[in-house]
């Protein structure tokens, strides 16, 4: 009888350490699995933040250019300007004297025809 109890305590004993196993084994592999997702869920993040970062970059890049063909347009938009205005002034000039050299043809045609 005691043989018995020693023999049952003892497969109650394997069947324990075989369910306790058993049970490590499971919690290691859901502990493991835990892990994985974390680092493949802080990768994922990782890789959202330099996206993020990287179009941040570009839309400043796209920016500065914008800006600075604003103001390369605007420094053209001067020079254009000071050139027309060069030109207007140059109109002006030649047609005061083309009016002043018609005035003064006129008075030249008047003394003629007054001494003759």
């Amino acid at each position: 009888m005691e043989e018995k109890s020693v023999t049952t305590r003892f497969a109650n004993k394997v069947y324990k350490s075989k369910i306790n196993k058993h049970w490590r084994k499971k919690k290691r592999k859901r502990i493991a699995e835990i892990l994985a997702k974390e680092r493949e869920e802080f990768h994922c993040i990782d890789r959202e933040a330099d996206e993020w970062r990287a179009m941040e970059i570009s839309k400043d890049a796209a920016n500065y250019k914008v800006k600075k063909m604003k103001e390369n347009a605007k420094l053209k938009a001067k020079e254009e300007k000071k050139k027309l205005e060069a030109e207007l002034e140059m109109l002006l000039v030649v047609e005061k004297l083309q009016e002043l050299c018609s005035i003064r043809i006129q008075k030249l045609k008047k003394q003629i025809c007054t001494t003759t």
